[in-house]
């Protein structure tokens, strides 16, 4: 795993929690 994955991960994790928390 790359750290670049490892940040896209992250980053698609937050936007998916973000939008069901609305």
């Amino acid at each position: 795993m790359t750290v670049i994955a490892t940040v896209w991960r992250t980053a698609f994790l937050f936007v998916y929690f973000l939008f069901n928390y609305t």
